[in-house]
């Protein structure tokens, strides 16, 4: 399954989530992939790309073991570091209308802004996760809105 994926991937984007929770076997076996890929041959498309999440670092996650060797080696990370959506207060308004009007759809709905108060409410939380927490909070909201406004009423924190 993973192969397939990785040839689906060709000529576009692998992403790989929570890469410091894959297993070492299935690390060793993606940078098996990426190996292979620069010391072969041409083929009809690209290699994927790839993105890889996690939440902290390269350099930390080899140190403590979370990251194999030869998957660091590998993908020739270049990190970009965006912290966490709890010291980020300044984008959380405009990143939660975002989000809400792309989920909308989904539902038949159409979102035309998060109300003041569910903003204010959104600010006081400090969110333990990051965008996908709060993408599935909005999920929520939107799907039981009444209306084109997200209202505090409609907000659920996990």
């Amino acid at each position: 399954m993973l192969k397939a994926k990785w040839e689906t991937a060709r000529g576009g984007t692998l992403i790989v989530r929570h890469l410091d929770e894959l297993p070492d076997p299935l690390q060793d076996l993606l940078a098996g992939w990426i190996d292979a890929e620069k010391a072969g041959a041409a083929q009809a498309l690209a290699p994927p790309r790839i993105v890889a999440t996690a939440s902290d670092p390269p350099q930390v996650m080899r140190i403590d073991g979370r990251l194999t060797a030869p998957l660091y080696r590998a993908l020739d990370a270049i990190a970009i570091d965006v912290p966490p959506l709890r010291d980020r207060s300044l984008d959380l308004a405009d990143l939660a209308n975002a989000l809400a009007r792309e989920i909308a759809p989904r539902y038949g709905k159409v979102v035309e802004r998060l109300s003041c108060e569910a903003v204010a409410l959104l600010y006081e939380y400090r969110f333990p996760g990051n965008v996908s927490e709060l993408a599935r909070m909005l999920e929520r909201a939107v799907a039981g809105m009444q209306g084109t406004r997200i209202e505090i009423s409609d907000l659920r924190f996990e």
